[in-house]
């Protein structure tokens, strides 16, 4: 939760706990936000370099 309070704005995560074959499993889902909130960035980067975009398995920063 502290991670997600740095976020600008800040990020609202639903945690969920299930046991899978006798070992606790923790999901957390991060609801989209809406376009005139977005891009979602990292507070401490700036949102020039604290922006991301996921390209396959990588995390590239977002370009203007």
């Amino acid at each position: 939760m502290e991670q997600c309070n740095q976020m600008v704005p800040p990020v609202r995560a639903v945690f969920t706990v299930a046991e899978v074959d006798g070992v606790n499993v923790c999901s957390v889902e991060i609801p989209g936000l809406d376009l005139s909130e977005r891009p979602c960035y990292y507070q401490g980067a700036g949102r020039l370099k604290g922006a991301f975009i996921r390209v396959g398995d990588a995390d590239m920063v977002m370009t203007v």
